[in-house]
Order: structure tokens, then sequence, then C-alpha cells
């Protein structure tokens, strides 16, 4: 697919509408017809599925912009996944570049010159399993309840479906477990003495209802401690880290830690 395909695209869905009508098509059609009528058709349903979003659409002030414009923000909207419970959407980055000598200003000329691509989730049903045992298991997974109105606020950032779902699944076993008093795994907090403490802080975090998942920054992979074969998640939740070793199918070690997050404003 060529980058200005895709640059003409975001143009047109910026100006309200895809430069031409969408059409369904076949793997059959795009082994068969010529690339120019598959190009055409692949990229109109794209068109018609993104939306432009972002500060360049929705400006976060009202001050005059005084940079060049360096990308530009495209979103699907939420939808249903095969996992029950688990909603998705789409977010694609343009990146643009100036067209001649680099500017300055804001009326710098540029031109599109690559994008990336990721997704966002939000799980508003409790998973019942893992993610493997729950879509691939004997039984076809139950139809979830419909995304389409669940606010992209409440949606949190993972590499892929089976870390999304499977982190909310280990964030609730972490939930439950302290809050029961006596929870089956090791808990540690790298801030607090006190194991009554670093229990209470997650009993605290667990006031986090589904609807509020929107505290729930991102679910990441990482690395279990050397020697130890196993499976790790780290969740960011507001100024919390909840990082989760699973050994064996288990919940064995949650470390929970206090981040020092720092931001500050882009130059518009």
């Amino acid at each position: 697919m060529r980058l200005i395909a895709v640059a003409t695209i975001a143009l047109s869905a910026l100006l309200g509408g895809p430069a031409w009508a969408a059409e369904s098509i076949s793997k059959y059609e795009v082994r068969r017809a010529p690339a120019a009528r598959v190009e055409r058709e692949v990229l109109g349903q794209l068109a018609d599925i993104i939306k432009p979003s972002g500060p360049e659409v929705r400006p976060l002030t009202d001050e005059k912009p005084v940079m060049p414009l360096t990308d530009m923000w495209f979103e699907t909207e939420p939808r249903n996944t095969e996992a029950p419970g688990l909603c998705r959407f789409d977010v694609l980055v343009m990146e643009f570049e100036p067209t001649g000598e680099p500017g300055t200003g804001a009326d710098t000329r540029v031109h599109a010159s690559g994008f990336t691509a990721s997704s966002q989730y939000a799980v508003i049903a409790p998973p019942q399993g893992v993610f493997d045992d729950v879509v691939y298991g004997e039984k076809p997974p139950p139809r979830g309840p419909s995304c389409k109105r669940i606010p992209k606020q409440v949606f949190f950032s993972a590499p892929d479906m089976e870390t999304a779902f499977n982190g909310v699944y280990r964030l609730n076993q972490v939930f439950a477990g302290a809050a029961s008093g006596s929870p089956a795994f090791a808990l540690e907090c790298v801030h607090e003495d006190a194991a009554d403490k670093c229990r209470k802080r997650i009993v605290d975090l667990n006031a986090l209802k589904p609807e509020d998942w929107g505290m729930v920054g991102g679910i990441e992979r990482c690395d279990p401690p050397p020697g130890v074969y196993g499976e790790c998640l780290e969740a960011s939740l507001d100024s919390t880290s909840v990082r989760m070793l699973i050994v064996e199918g288990r919940l064995k070690t949650v470390t929970v830690n206090q981040m020092l997050i720092l931001s500050h404003a882009r130059r518009d």
C-alpha cells in the first residue's frame, strides 16, 4: 500500500468523507483482481472506519499554533472482540515532515512520511478464565455485552488482546485475594514495610469498578525473575504499578510499587 494513498484517505476523512465508496472484497479478489482495484477498495474501507481525533482536530487551547504539523491521529470506533467482554479500538498516527526546507512555523508545508498503529482495550465484563481457555476452549465463548457505547476514556494500552484480557483477569484475582485477608499469593509493597498496609493499598485499588477502568493506564508483559519459569504481567493503575508473577497457571507473587509520573505540555 502506498503511503500517499493513506495520506489521501486521511485528508478525505478530515474533510468529511471517504474519497471513494467502500466495497466489500474477498480473498479471491485480493489475489486475482487488478492491483489498482484492490488498493482502491481496501483503502476505501479504511477511510470509512477511521475518524480524525487528537489535538489537531480538537485543540487543547484557543491559542494559534506556532509549530509545524508533525502528526495526526485517527481512531476506529470501539468494537467487540472474540473474547467476551473485551472491547477494542485502533489508533493510527500519521507522521509528517517538511516538504522543502525545514520550517519553524505552523504554516510550514509538510507531507506524510510514515505512520504507526496500535490498539486500546477495555474489559466490561469480568473474565472467567485466561484468554486461551475462554476463547479456544471446548465450548464456544459466550457473546459479551456490546462495546459500541463504551467511552474511550476507560480504554487502556496493551500489546495484544491476550495480554489485556489476562491482565484484568489476574488483577481481579489480586483484588479478591487482598480483600480476603489471606491471599494465596505472596504480596510485596516496595514502599511499605508492614504487610497490613500493603494489603490495604491493594484493597483501596479494588475500589476501581469496571466503569472506572479509566484509572488503568496500561497492561504490559514483563520479564520473570532470573531462574523462574513463568509469566509476568504488569499493570499501571493511576500512580501505582502492580507486577504479577504467574507460575504453573497460578498467581505466585504480586509486587506493588508507587510510580513518580512526570509530564510536560507539548508545544503547539
